[in-house]
């Protein structure tokens, strides 16, 4: 059998008050953390639409830098940077793209004709050619659909409305 002292007492409160406040460190960091972490969402959800925006411009830029317009005009390409244009690039991928101009070509009687050599669509090749071109370019796919549109509306004067 163990006899216990006062020093014995004394070093148990000792080494309990020192877990003790080592648990509250580590309560107090984690909660310093979470806070950081919390305010580093609420940062990027705030420039998130900013940046985005940024990021849209730049790869209009790169895509329509040397493009002319449906007159043989070089492109402003500036005036590609209204809202109703970038949110169209955000906001349209690959698939509602090709839902969205397909109908329209199909009114306009030039792109219903097949080609001469080949069984396809002039429509079909349309926009194959145009992906394939956006593709040429390291255009992101989240974008592409957007850029399709933008360019069959300035550079082919198609009137596409979404």
């Amino acid at each position: 059998m163990k006899n216990f002292s006062i020093e014995d007492d004394f070093f148990d409160d000792l080494e309990e008050e020192i877990n003790c406040e080592h648990a509250l460190e580590k309560i107090q960091l984690k909660s310093q953390a979470e806070s950081v972490l919390r305010d580093i969402q609420v940062t990027k959800t705030k420039h998130f639409k900013k940046d985005i925006k940024k990021i849209a411009k730049h790869y209009i830029k790169k895509f329509f830098k040397n493009k002319k317009d449906i007159s043989g005009e070089k492109i402003d390409i500036k005036s590609l940077y209204s809202k109703e244009k970038i949110e169209k690039l955000i906001n349209i991928n690959i698939l509602e793209s090709t839902k969205i101009i397909y109908p329209i070509l199909a009114k306009e009687k030039k792109y219903i004709s097949k080609h001469k050599k080949e069984d396809v669509t002039e429509d079909i090749k349309l926009v194959n050619e145009t992906l394939k071109k956006i593709y040429k370019f390291k255009i992101p796919q989240q974008f592409a659909g957007g850029v399709l549109l933008l360019y069959l509306e300035v550079c082919k004067g198609i009137k596409i409305e979404v």
